[in-house]
This record gives structure tokens, C-alpha cells and sequence, in this order.
């Protein structure tokens, strides 16, 4: 039975591909976070301020934490999975990227 050995450079490869997969989801997630609760923040405020001070009830306070909270969540789950996947995608696209360029300076080495 044959072994498969990696050389030191797919070793590298395996090593700052599972960094990046890590590091990239934690940032994805974090700024999906960030912009949901943005929109949470920018939301709420334009509905106290259409409120005007004619309705100071803790009930119409409570309706727009609500409604922004339903942003917030809609936001956030618009965002997070297209960013982590895209995130994740781009992994075995660097890898395939890297296996042609080194085809290729094979290539060009043997020409000379």
C-alpha cells in the first residue's frame, strides 16, 4: 500500500487554508453583526423620531424595538450565509489558482 506524502508547500496550503476558513467566518459573522445592528440602530431611531412625541407609551416603544429587532434578524440572516460560504469558496479556488501557475512556470522553465 503506497502512501501519500504532502510536500512542505501543500503542508503550507493545508495550514493557511484552514486559518483563513477560520479567521474569514469569524470576520463574515462579525461584520454581518455589525451591519445588522446598524440597521437595528438606524431603524429604531427613525421610528421614535416619526413618532414625534404623540405617542410616548412604552407599548410604541416596545412596537419599534420589535420591527427593528425583525430587521435585525432579517439582515443578519441575509447576510451571514452568502458571506461565510463565499468566504469558504474561495479555498479551493486559491488552490486551483496556485496548482496553475505552478503548471505554468513548469511549462515556461521547460521551453528553455
Amino acid at each position: 500500500m503506497r502512501r501519500f506524502r504532502l510536500n512542505g508547500w501543500q503542508r503550507i496550503g493545508i495550514a493557511l487554508s484552514v486559518l483563513w476558513a477560520v479567521f474569514a467566518l469569524f470576520y463574515f459573522h462579525h461584520a454581518a453583526v455589525k451591519e445588522a445592528g446598524d440597521s437595528y440602530g438606524i431603524f429604531y431611531v427613525g421610528c421614535i423620531e416619526r413618532l414625534g412625541g404623540r405617542d410616548t407609551s412604552q407599548e410604541s416603544y416596545s412596537n419599534c424595538s420589535d420591527l427593528a429587532m425583525d430587521l435585525y434578524r432579517t439582515t443578519f440572516a441575509d447576510r451571514w450565509p452568502s458571506r461565510g460560504l463565499a468566504a469558504l469558496a474561495l479555498i479551493p479556488i486559491a488552490w486551483l489558482l496556485a496548482y496553475v501557475v505552478l503548471w505554468l512556470v513548469r511549462w515556461v522553465r521547460r521551453g528553455f
